[in-house]
């Protein structure tokens, strides 16, 4: 699923977005390069002024397979919100039971590869500035998480490269004169279940809020 909002600004306006239960994916081999279940939900070229926004997503863009996984360059969930500036606007999003890969079967070459990529990418990548009294509200419950488990005639393999189960949940170079929350709760896990893990440059969950200025 691609942008379900595509423009170039948003201003006093309220845009609830809700998705359930949807773009999910279910095989004995699952592929992903540089491409996403859900992408960037809401791409706002240019900025989000005086709105309120509110987007939930539930069980959704969850990956399920029975022998082999493997993800290069890309993501189950990419940015929730990819704009260039947020100004004096309520933001609230919550995540739950989504972004996830988890392991359905008894196959002898069950194997995960996530290479340069992600279970969920940035919540919100603004390019510019967050400021103006904006409070933003994220919460992330039981997402992001890799699950497997031991089968009768294997071992499982995981082999995770430069990669994150969850990325940055701000990204934004300035931030200024805002309030923001952020709850994670049962997320960016990795349930072994007796597997090997072979990792290099990896991060369960990547910095929460990733700025170079802030202020108030």
């Amino acid at each position: 699923m691609d942008e379900l909002i595509d423009c170039l600004s948003i201003a006093d306006s309220s845009v609830k977005i809700k998705i359930s239960s949807s773009v999910s994916t279910s095989a004995n081999t699952i592929s992903i390069t540089e491409g996403e279940l859900l992408d960037e939900t809401m791409d706002v070229k240019n900025h989000i002024r005086n709105s309120k926004i509110d987007a939930t997503i539930t069980n959704s863009a969850n990956a399920f397979y029975s022998a082999t996984m493997t993800i290069t360059g890309g993501e189950l969930i990419d940015e929730i919100i990819d704009t260039n500036e947020i100004t004096n606007s309520k933001i609230e999003i919550k995540l739950t039971t989504s972004g996830c890969a988890s392991y359905i079967g008894n196959n002898a070459g069950h194997t995960f590869t996530l290479t340069n990529g992600e279970l969920i990418d940035e919540i919100i990548d603004c390019s510019n500035n967050i400021s103006d009294n904006n409070p933003i509200s994220i919460t992330v419950e039981n997402s992001a998480n890799l699950i497997t488990q031991n089968s009768s005639n294997h071992v499982p393999v995981l082999n995770i490269t430069n990669s994150q189960l969850l990325d940055e949940l701000v990204d934004c170079p300035n931030i200024n004169n805002n309030s923001i929350t952020v709850e994670i709760s049962s997320s960016g896990n990795i349930a072994l279940a007796n597997s090997i893990l072979n990792s290099s440059n990896m991060n369960l969950i990547e910095r929460i809020i990733d700025t170079e200025n802030t202020t108030k």
